[in-house]
């Protein structure tokens, strides 16, 4: 079930960035990616905060983790909260370059040849898309609830994710678990 929600929101995503065209596409990529440089330069100060807000449930010696051994178990917490306040100013850097994202709606008519305009805006919206899915699947892995697990485990395609995006699996994952405690 997982999968087949992945591969909907990609379609839908795929077709959206058809429909900007690769100017309009690509500002928007730019606009995600500054974002993600500056959650991955800042995320840190607000983790302390986070602690007090947010729930994490507690593994158990008996948890099982699909992509993290027992020995980081009881480090996961501050993993996580490292990657939810990095979460955080994404989806807000993300809000921003939306809204500067409707306000140059006029690149959508760049005078691009048609192919070129739909592959290109088409494959950028793909690769944003599969980012944010393996920055979302690499955050929830962290939860020690076995409902979370299997279901990731019951998921190939959130494995990939999660484990073979190019660059960013580790990126992602060598960023939170630097955390000082």
């Amino acid at each position: 079930m997982l999968s087949l929600i992945i591969i909907l929101t990609l379609l839908f995503t795929v077709h959206t960035g058809v429909r900007r065209g690769a100017v309009l596409q690509g500002v928007y990529t730019l606009g995600y990616l500054f974002s993600f440089i500056y959650a991955a330069k800042n995320y840190i100060k607000y983790v302390d905060k986070l602690e007090l807000l947010i729930p994490y449930p507690q593994p158990t010696p008996e948890s099982k983790l699909l992509f993290f051994s027992p020995d980081v178990f009881f480090d996961l917490d501050r993993y996580f909260y490292a990657g939810f306040s990095f979460l955080i100013l994404l989806v807000i850097g993300w809000a921003i370059t939306r809204l500067i994202g409707i306000l140059c709606y006029k690149l959508t008519f760049a005078r691009i040849p048609e192919t070129l305009n739909a592959t290109v805006g088409g494959g950028l919206a793909l690769v944003v898309s599969l980012i944010a899915w393996g920055t979302v699947l690499s955050l929830v892995a962290m939860i020690p609830l076995d409902i979370v697990q299997n279901t990731l485990q019951g998921s190939q395609l959130a494995q990939g994710l999660i484990e073979h995006i190019p660059y960013f699996s580790n990126k992602i994952m060598l960023l939170w678990s630097s955390v000082p405690k």
